[in-house]
């Protein structure tokens, strides 16, 4: 989390073959972002963990598990993530220390906070290798949900260092960054830098993303 308060979190996919893509996470999570998000299969994001808690860098309150409450239970993981599918089944609130909802529109937004979501990730507000094909839905839907909500929202979506600017002014939480940090031929710096670009930016979050709770009563003990 930047000095304002906005929140920088880095997506890893693709996690195999661990010994290439561990070293990525320990450098980003050294350069400090607030959280780095795992999306993978099962089996790779067990495997990413386990090996992660080997590490000086292993902190379970910035690790993120998408779309899996059985890993993130299994591991202690505290922080969950859920695609919006999951709007329409029974997310796991109160199992986890913080849960987030993946939405693609206003009417997702209010459905994920109504059910009980700790926060929203909205997107892709940029065009972005994940949606080449699609039409970013914009900076100006971006600031709609901002402003409708009472609880963060983080954007996604073709985010880089040339408009994590104006995506600060939006008075979003933060940011979820995947090819603009993993692609980059030095990912720890490449972190670093879009965290201090975000810093300079003009803006602050309406509702910050608050720092994961001390109490241990809604995370797993493992």
């Amino acid at each position: 989390m930047t000095g304002t308060g906005f929140h920088v979190q880095c997506i890893m996919r693709r996690l195999r073959p661990i010994e290439r893509t561990l070293p990525t996470i320990e450098a980003v999570l050294e350069a400090g972002p607030g959280s780095v998000q795992l999306r993978d299969e099962a089996a790779s994001m067990t495997a990413m963990i386990q090996a992660l808690k080997r590490t000086p860098s292993w902190d379970r309150d910035r690790i993120v598990v998408n779309g899996d409450p059985k890993v993130a239970g299994e591991f202690g993981v505290r922080w969950l993530h859920l695609p919006s599918q999951w709007i329409e089944l029974t997310p796991p609130f109160g199992r986890f220390a913080r849960v987030g909802i993946s939405v693609h529109s206003l009417e997702e937004a209010i459905e994920a906070e109504a059910l009980g979501a700790d926060y929203v990730t909205f997107g892709h507000v940029f065009s972005s290798q994940s949606h080449p094909d699609e039409p970013g839905r914009g900076l100006d839907a971006l600031a709609g949900i901002v402003e409708r909500l009472a609880i963060p929202v983080l954007a996604i979506g073709g985010i880089d260092h040339a408009n994590i600017g104006e995506v600060v002014a939006t008075g979003c939480a933060g940011a979820v960054v995947i090819s603009a940090i993993v692609d980059h031929p030095d990912p720890g710096h490449a972190a670093r830098r879009l965290i201090d670009v975000a810093a300079e930016a003009e803006g602050r979050p309406k509702i910050s993303l608050p720092p994961m709770p001390a109490s241990t009563k809604r995370g797993s003990s493992l």
